[in-house]
């Protein structure tokens, strides 16, 4: 018997946009190569923000987070929709995913000499995803990555309920964040987790901040955030002071 399973298989979208064009309007709805993104921007010279969202969500339900961010880190933020998510057309599916994270990486480039991506939770297996295909590629490499609820791997999220065994055998294409940055290290890494997360437990977070060979690396366990609680307003600070550690333009 063979494995039948792929990442793909957890990579779901709500059941309809939560959004339309006119009701979020333009901006910050903007089109980037035909994929619908949330721009926020600040002032000239500032660092962008590209945020890969969580799953069973889309934009409509970005938008807040995404402007409070703009607003307390006093970076552009830039978030882009998934194929098959809100009014994105196409099939929900971690290789359209990293096509059209590409596509829009590449025009915030253009906005800004630094760019900083940051997932949260299935949007870090998509994040370090586009890191291995810029490697690859040879593309300008991100300023740093931010991780927000991240996973070792899809195989190790569901071998805690079926056992690792089972997991990597059935589990036949893994969106593996710690195999991905492994071969691809980010010049700089933050990884956020909440230490009541009972999705992907706070031991992920610990794997990957030792594991991954980046030269700068930081980890905040916030002590009473869970998957969903998060607490953005004492996260924004730590991120804000992070990023401008090394951006001049701040």
């Amino acid at each position: 018997m063979g494995a039948f399973l792929s990442s793909d298989t957890f990579f779901n979208a709500p059941w309809k946009p939560s959004y339309s064009v006119a009701s979020l309007g333009s901006p910050p709805l903007i089109f980037v190569y035909g994929v619908p993104c949330l721009w926020y921007p600040a002032k000239a010279g500032a660092p962008v923000i590209f945020y890969l969202h969580c799953n069973f969500t889309d934009l409509g339900m970005q938008r807040n987070l995404c402007y409070q961010m703009s607003r307390q880190t006093g970076c552009h933020v830039l978030a882009m929709e998934y194929p098959g998510f809100g009014i994105s057309p196409g099939r929900p599916s971690v290789r359209a995913a990293v096509r059209a994270a590409s596509l829009v990486y590449e025009w915030a480039c253009q906005q800004s000499s630094q760019v900083f991506l940051m997932g949260r939770s299935i949007g870090t297996g998509i994040a370090s995803c586009l890191v291995r295909h810029l490697h690859k590629t040879e593309a300008r490499p991100i300023a740093g990555l931010i991780l927000h609820s991240a996973f070792l791997s899809m195989a190790e999220v569901w071998g805690t309920y079926i056992g690792r065994t089972l997991a990597y055998h059935w589990l036949f294409y893994d969106m593996n964040t710690e195999w991905n940055l492994s071969h691809a290290p980010p010049p700089r890494l933050l990884i956020f987790h909440g230490a009541r997360d009972r999705l992907f437990s706070v031991w992920h977070a610990h794997q990957l901040y030792n594991r991954i060979p980046c030269a700068e690396k930081s980890l905040f366990v916030h002590p009473f955030d869970s998957h969903s609680k998060i607490s953005w307003y004492e996260l924004f600070p730590v991120l804000k002071d992070w990023i401008a550690e090394k951006s001049p333009n701040q």
